[in-house]
């Protein structure tokens, strides 16, 4: 636990700016209020209660604001943070990190006024976020010769990319490629997610394990690391080009391998601590919507999109809120213990996967019950973050210490 700062101390340290200390700060608060909001909405448009904003299709409308609204924010909020303590340099905070920030709200609000703003601007706003976190990455990496972080860039790049042919179709430039660049942000999105967790869900565990005195074997395993790594970015830039048979194969090959990395996590050992297999349940999920994606696409008889949701819902949005509440302990100074409550958190974002991949095979009449049901689920996990963070995250550290 970080020592308290002497007030003889204080004046040898950078201001704290509370919300503006870190990027993990705000973008956390805003992935949680804009998926709180926005998956209800989708809901009622799927249903046909509501409209949704006039953008190419409401299903690619939903992909993207899923995708570059609260995934987004979750990748700007996690890089800009860990990069600091990656680098050893001073992390973005301040004036710099407020324009990010209102950078990617500026997209948002863009997309909720798609009626009545010209395509051209939504794009500008929209397209402009991710490259200006990767100018962040690089400013906070640049000298420290840390060449397979700047791997992360290039992530983003094709990130960026494929939100530039979404727009260009929607503009009526192309044609035909909205929804396999939507889909090959799901691949690039797990490929970031399979770095991440690679490099702290096992040290977690670890330190975690060892401090409650139980004997483990964790530990980094490079070379399986960079297989999953590999499989899964095969697998974005295959999925496009190939059948889909032989990306199913892989899809399946793909799982087998991060499965293999899982088991080397012995998640086994975590099941007394929320906050350790929180991050293991997203990790599993991984392999479990992999497995289905790759049974669908061999013609076995699966609706695809349940590996989808899988992978969107149980992987990634679980992934993020297990490390959300993580950073919004360790990183602002606070002890490493649970709120009170926040394990409903974890339970009904799991929950909401669940439901999601089984509402293809609920009986006539049960799916709109089902459907308001997980979003209910899914917002419910959003706001227990909220409630139980939202002041650790406005206020400085405790301790004194910047950030």
């Amino acid at each position: 636990m970080t020592q308290p700062i002497l007030p003889s101390e204080r004046a040898r340290i950078s201001p704290v700016y509370g919300l503006w200390g870190r990027a993990f700060r705000p973008f956390f608060l805003g992935l949680a209020v804009h998926g709180a909001f926005i998956i209800p909405w989708w809901i009622l448009v799927w249903q046909g209660i509501s409209s949704a904003p006039q953008w190419i299709t409401p299903m690619w409308w939903h992909g993207h604001e899923m995708i570059f609204g609260f995934a987004a924010a979750a990748i700007a909020g996690f890089l800009l943070t860990a990069s600091a303590v990656w680098s050893g340099r001073r992390a973005l905070s301040g004036k710099p990190l407020i324009a990010l920030v209102i950078l990617w709200a500026a997209g948002r609000v863009a997309f909720a006024l798609v009626n009545y703003l010209p395509p051209g601007v939504v794009a500008l706003l929209d397209i402009a976020f991710l490259p200006a976190v990767g100018v962040a990455l690089v400013w906070t990496l640049w000298g420290t010769r840390q060449w397979h972080n700047y791997a992360l860039i290039l992530v983003l790049g094709a990130l960026t990319l494929a939100n530039g042919l979404m727009h260009a179709q929607a503009m009526g430039f192309i044609e035909n490629v909205a929804a396999v660049a939507l889909r090959g942000t799901v691949d690039f999105v797990m490929v970031l997610l399979v770095v991440i967790s690679g490099r702290i869900v096992p040290a977690f565990t670890a330190n975690a394990l060892a401090m409650q005195g139980i004997a483990h074997s964790i530990r980094q395993r490079p070379i399986l690391n960079i297989l999953c790594i590999g499989c899964v970015a095969t697998l974005g830039v295959i999925r496009p080009f190939t059948d889909p048979f032989t990306v199913g194969l892989f899809s399946l090959l793909a799982a087998v391998v991060i499965a293999v990395r899982l088991f080397t996590w012995q998640s086994w050992l975590t099941t007394r601590t929320p906050l350790l297999w929180s991050l293991h349940a997203g990790a599993a999920w991984i392999v479990i919507g992999l497995v289905l994606d790759g049974l669908a696409l061999t013609g076995a008889p699966i609706d695809p999109r349940i590996g989808l949701h899988a992978i969107t819902i149980g992987a990634i949005s679980g992934s993020i809120i297990a490390v959300a509440t993580r950073v919004g302990l360790g990183h602002t100074g606070r002890t490493l213990t649970l709120p009170t409550g926040v394990v409903w958190s974890y339970l009904l974002i799991n929950l909401t996967a669940i439901l999601r991949i089984t509402i293809p095979f609920a009986p006539v009449g049960f799916s709109a019950p089902l459907y308001f049901l997980s979003a209910a689920t899914w917002s419910g996990s959003l706001l227990i973050f909220l409630i139980a963070y939202t002041h650790m995250l406005i206020r400085p550290r405790p301790d004194g210490h910047p950030g």
